[in-house]
This record gives C-alpha cells, structure tokens and sequence, in this order.
C-alpha cells in the first residue's frame, strides 16, 4: 500500500483461513486511520477539526478519533511536553517539504509558538468532545499516526489468529510472533538498524525481536542546509525551532507500536537523561520499552535489549538510526 506518503507493507507467514481477505481488511483499517488524520488532506476529520474548531467551545470529534486524542494527550503530560501534537502551526512555518525552504523570522516563530501547548487542549469523555483554548493551533498527527496505524493492523492480525507476520510502515515496524526460516527452523526476527548517515541498507547492528515494534527518529530523514548550518524537520516544541541534539537518532523497542512512534519523537526532543525518565514513567505504568541511541562516538542501549542488539563496526559513524531492513 501507498498510504502516509510511504510504502506500507504487510506480509503473512503463518495464518489461519483466507490470507487475502486478512490483507484486505488490514488495508481498510490502514485506509481509514490515514482518512482521519491526514492533514494534508482537506476533508479528513484532523483536517476539519483544526479548520472549524473555535477557541473554548466544545467540537464534538468520532469515538475512533477522542480515543486517539486521549493517547496522544496522555503521553504528552507523561513526556512533560517533549512530544507535543500541536506543534502543526510550527510545522508549516518551518515547511521542511519545501523545494527551496527559507528560515522563519524569529517574530513569526513567537507568533505561531502562542498558538501551540498541549496544555491548552480539553477532552470531555461524556461529550466526546475536544476544547481548543487559543486560535490558529494546528494538531498535528506526525510521530503517531504510522504507529496507531501498525498497532490496529497488529490487533487485527492477531485476532484472525495470525501467528508470524511483518509489519512496515515506512520504518515503523512490528514483528508478530516468530520468523520461520526456509528450512522450517523459527527464530526472532532481525532487524537492521540504519547506519548514520550513510546510503539506505547499510547497517550499524541488528536487533532480535519477537512480538514487538520498533520505531526510529533521526535527523537525515528530512532536513535542508542554510549557510553551512543543517536544520533536521523535528521541531523541538519549546523553543519552536528544530531540535538541536547530541542523539544521532534514537530507535526505541515497545510491544505497543503507538509507543514506539511517540516514544522515539520524545526521546530524541529531551535527550538521553530526560528521555530515560520518561522510559521510567512507562515501565511504571507496566508498558515495556528498550531503546537503542547513537551518539556520535558510541551506542547507548537500555539494559532491558543490550542482549537482543548486535552492533557491528562503528568506527566511522557520523549521525543517525533507523529500523530498515528484515535480515
């Protein structure tokens, strides 16, 4: 599938019945999930919200769509604001999807950085309804909607009774259950991690997964250069510009895809001492999550998956990470 400007794969290995109309139905739950919440698409339900909302008055949105919102807004108190949905507005001022982008002015900057903050949005489960407290904010579904999307198609999955499939989402992966090899033997999967900065396909190690998703933050995936200086597209939502950090990129490791997708935008905006407190908040809460980050000069890698990730030579890295190939 061609869904949330990238290729999206799904591949059974072992199932039950008839795998096309398992594949089909996958397709129609990824399909609604990006008709929900493109914004760049003027009549998805995101896109309407953040058109006709008005400022302290309740919108009433879908029940798909307030529990979507829920996670989101959970996970940016739980972040303390390092994963910030509403930073849309900032988003389009930076426009990194430009052919020739140009710096924002610092006036417009502090302008559009008014209208964002989490804090400023309500939810009213009774109404399933959202409250918008400032003008011209623009929620944004980037760093989530891929993992929401891959962890309803793991859900979907598994209730078919699927025992062993992959799941791609243009990096955000999930592997169900275990990887059987041509000779019938079944193992983890494996997975290759992205070596910074360097052509797609060449690794700096591999993970050992089973019945978990991966997701990946980086700055090469998108960025432009001005005057020598390079600009990476994750908008850091305090200062409301992109973010400026020693992490090359960070992969985080989760049984929960969304997790996975918000977790490594969090991780990569607080840096390694914020991030790993906010790695401790959701242990706490019982949800798993490991992660490998690449520094400039070594790997850091949480104790829970030191055992499940084969670094290879790293003697000449130069800057990021990212879950890219099944081995």
């Amino acid at each position: 599938m061609f869904l949330y400007n990238t290729v999206c794969e799904v591949i059974l290995f072992e199932y039950p019945g008839d795998g096309k109309w398992i594949l089909d139905q996958c397709e129609k739950i990824s399909v609604s999930v990006q008709n929900m919440l493109n914004i760049f698409d003027e009549t998805s339900e995101l896109s309407v919200l953040n058109r006709e909302y008005v400022p302290e008055k309740w919108f009433s949105v879908s029940e798909e769509m307030f529990q979507f919102l829920q996670k989101l807004m959970g996970f940016s108190a739980l972040s303390e604001g390092a994963y910030d949905p509403t930073v849309g507005a900032l988003v389009r001022l930076w426009n990194f999807r430009a052919e020739h982008p140009v710096l924002p002015s610092e006036q417009d900057i502090l302008r559009v950085k008014k209208n964002t903050g989490y804090k400023n949005i309500r939810l009213d489960k009774e109404r399933k309804a959202v409250s918008i407290a400032v003008p011209g904010m623009v929620l944004d579904a980037g760093g989530a909607g891929k993992g929401y999307a891959v962890g309803l198609a793991a859900e979907w999955l598994k209730l078919c009774g699927v025992t062993s499939a992959s799941i791609n989402y243009g990096g955000n992966l999930y592997l169900l259950g275990e990887f059987r090899a041509e000779n019938g033997e079944k193992r983890s999967w494996r997975v290759g991690v992205q070596k910074p900065w360097a052509e797609r396909g060449q690794s700096i190690g591999t993970l050992f997964l089973k019945d978990q998703g991966v997701a990946t933050s980086a700055g090469y995936d998108r960025y432009f250069e001005l005057d020598g200086k390079r600009y990476q597209h994750i908008i850091h939502p305090f200062s409301g510009c992109p973010v400026e950090s020693e992490i090359l990129s960070v992969s985080i490791v989760s049984e929960s895809p969304l997790i996975t997708d918000l977790m490594s935008t969090a991780f990569f905006v607080a840096g390694i001492s914020d991030g790993e407190k906010i790695a401790k908040r959701l242990r706490k809460q019982g949800i798993q999550v490991e992660y490998v980050v690449i520094l400039q000069d070594k790997i850091h890698i949480s104790d829970g998956i030191k055992e499940k990730f084969l670094p290879y030579d790293n003697s000449a890295w130069n800057s990021s990470v990212l879950p890219q190939s099944l081995l």
